[in-house]
């Protein structure tokens, strides 16, 4: 039930004209299945918690923040917290139990792994609640910040609530797409912000990777086939891209290798999908053609030779 209440407050998607919830497919989704929980309740638990602050999802945090005024407790407040769950985590040091909250042990927090690893392996993506009840503040108290750093009340000390997982099927025809282009000689490469255990899930189930087939490679190649945006942080260059970057020879030789084994991309910021788009092309030598479906592929889909605007909501 707590995992169903931060679920119904943490979360942007809203009913239209016709009653139906609209947003994004996340938030949707993620609103419909505690709907299933609340029913009828959802709206007049909103009502008796009502948002008084937020701080939107972004990339570099991935993760999303709201603050909820308790009505039945002056000067009370529940901050819930929905993001990657990495980062989520780290946030917390109690995990709820059952009914309370107790020490988020390490016996805890790999348990808690393990059932994530359990979602993404399936290609699940999973979205990490976490929550901090705070008491005593004044009730007009003015909530301010964008980061934890900047925040004007505790970012730590939070209590994990639970994992959602999310099932995101690849659509029809995807897999036979990559195989045409494969007998054409194109290598396709998956970029995407999930995890990379969730990536390397779904790239095996269209193709991008054989089944088994990362067991079977030579670890200095496996090494480089799923790469995550925390690694491609380390070597970024300055500028707009490789040409006229000051590099080291470790620097370069990462992105050669990149370049030429890389077939999955995780957990990448906007930032990364350009530079991987510039890594290909000057580099690697190759003509891009990038798709994308958010605002935040335009800079890599302009950097590329061919770029593909994809998907309506």
């Amino acid at each position: 039930l707590s995992l169903a209440q931060c679920g119904i407050l943490n979360n942007s998607s809203k009913p239209n004209r016709e009653g139906v919830m609209a947003g994004s497919p996340t938030e949707v989704a993620i609103m419909e299945a505690c709907i299933r929980v609340f029913g009828s309740n959802r709206t007049q638990y909103q009502d008796q918690n009502p948002k008084v602050f937020e701080i939107p999802f972004n990339s570099e945090t991935k993760w999303m923040l709201t603050v909820h005024a308790d009505q039945r407790r002056p000067g009370a407040f529940r901050v819930v917290v929905k993001g990657a769950p990495e980062r989520v985590l780290a946030m917390c040091t109690r995990v709820l139990g059952e009914g309370t909250a107790v020490q988020l042990t390490g016996q805890r927090r790999a348990a808690i792994n393990a059932s994530l690893n359990k979602l993404m392996l399936g290609g699940r993506r999973v979205l990490c609640f976490a929550e901090l009840r705070l008491d005593n503040y004044a009730q007009d108290f003015v909530f301010e910040g964008s980061s934890p750093e900047t925040c004007n009340f505790p970012m730590e000390g939070f209590t994990w609530v639970g994992l959602i997982g999310l099932e995101d099927p690849p659509k029809e025809g995807v897999k036979d797409a990559i195989a045409v282009l494969d007998n054409a000689s194109c290598k396709t490469v998956m970029v995407t912000g999930d995890h990379p255990t969730t990536a390397q899930a779904i790239a095996t189930r269209i193709g991008i990777l054989k089944p088994g087939e990362l067991d079977r490679m030579p670890q200095e190649i496996r090494d480089y086939t799923v790469i995550a945006g925390g690694d491609l942080a380390k070597y970024l260059p300055g500028g707009d891209g490789f040409e006229n970057a000051a590099f080291d020879d470790e620097q370069m030789e990462f992105w050669r290798k990149t370049v030429q084994h890389a077939r999955v991309f995780a957990r990448v910021s906007p930032v990364h999908k350009r530079v991987i788009v510039r890594a290909y092309q000057q580099i690697g030598g190759a003509i891009v053609a990038m798709t994308g479906d958010g605002v935040n592929d335009a800079p890599a889909l302009k950097a590329a030779e061919v770029g593909v605007a994809m998907g309506i909501r």
